[in-house]
């Protein structure tokens, strides 16, 4: 692995070669072998032995994973998101899997599917508080008053989960969606006033540009999901 992973291919094949000769039943030596493949760039014969791995062990998800990610490698976009939608039709509580998903949802500028994947994500895993900031960040792209507003729950919650340091990435992300909020709410009176954007975005702005501590800010009270 540390031979693939620095490029030395030539040592990863002559690694592999040693490993075959002592596990020549191995399945777990057939998939380094091709991932030295992946690594020279060698995709077609490193989806065939992908595939012969998964034929002979259907539930092998570590062949199936790598096989979609061949398809990513080579720019097969279509078909890495068709392979990862196959894949969490089985795996379905692969947070992994959900991330990817999310990602190459997002290189594709398909932000409301890559929303759903984050919903998904925050099912399986909703302590993370990357996880809520992603999808905060999501939310806020599609935009939109009632994303926005949502958008700005979530980045409240990342914080609340990081008690002792509050992440700057859902600060930041914080106070941009309440002063588009604040733009949106001016432009379009009929939505009325949003009694939560302004202490939340004043409070959160002092947080930023003073670096107040955790218990001075969540004194007032901001937003409730």
């Amino acid at each position: 692995m540390a031979a693939i992973d620095t490029g030395n291919l030539p040592l990863a094949t002559e690694c592999y070669k040693t490993l075959r000769a002592q596990f020549p039943k191995s399945s777990r030596v057939m998939r380094l072998r091709a991932m030295t493949l992946e690594g020279s760039g060698q995709w077609d014969s490193a989806l065939d032995l992908y595939t012969s791995l998964v034929e002979l062990d259907p539930t092998d998800t570590v062949a199936l994973k790598r096989r979609i990610c061949v398809h990513r490698a080579r720019g097969d976009f279509t078909s890495a998101v068709r392979m990862w939608n196959e894949y969490l039709a089985t795996f379905m509580c692969d947070v992994d899997a959900w991330v990817e998903l999310a990602d190459l949802s997002l290189f594709l500028h398909n932000h409301d599917y890559a929303a759903f994947c984050f919903e998904e994500i925050l099912l399986l895993n909703p302590t993370n508080p990357m996880y809520h900031v992603r999808y905060a960040e999501t939310l806020a792209t599609i935009g939109g008053t009632s994303k926005l507003k949502l958008a700005r729950s979530y980045f409240a919650r990342a914080i609340t989960l990081t008690l002792s340091a509050p992440l700057l990435r859902a600060l930041y992300g914080l106070c941009a969606v309440a002063q588009q909020l604040a733009g949106d709410l001016q432009r379009n009176k009929s939505a009325g006033v949003d009694a939560k954007n302004s202490p939340c975005h004043v409070v959160f702005s002092i947080q930023l540009n003073q670096g107040t501590t955790r218990s001075r800010i969540f004194r007032t009270p901001v937003v409730q999901l």
